[in-house]
């Protein structure tokens, strides 16, 4: 019997490239790893409309999402749009509760 592939999404947090997961490594008969990377945002473009140009790169049904700090953030976005089987977000916050107080003070400050 042979068993499906399950495909992995990774994103790396804003900074950062897909070579952060370049030591990450999954059984081959099991998963294939693509890595996403950062585009240019438009314009005054909300994170809700960059999630969903960014939904276009991924080209499965039922993955595993996983986000890194910003990148997190991203995913949860994305998740919103296509269907995954798990979302893993590493070093990140999974709403504005969980964001310390001095980012929610730059934040109201624009400092």
């Amino acid at each position: 019997m042979r068993q499906e592939i399950i495909h992995v999404y990774f994103m790396p947090g804003m900074a950062a490239s897909p070579k952060i997961f370049e030591y990450i490594k999954l059984p081959e008969n099991q998963f294939k790893i693509h890595y996403l990377e950062w585009i240019i945002p438009i314009d005054n473009e909300s994170i809700t409309d960059y999630a969903l140009r960014m939904s276009k790169f991924i080209s499965h049904d039922n993955i595993v999402l996983l986000g890194v700090s910003f990148g997190g953030v991203l995913v949860q976005e994305i998740s919103k749009y296509i269907k995954v089987s798990k979302l893993i977000i590493v070093s990140s916050v999974k709403s504005m509760r969980e964001l310390p107080k001095h980012m929610l003070l730059a934040k109201t400050t624009k400092a």
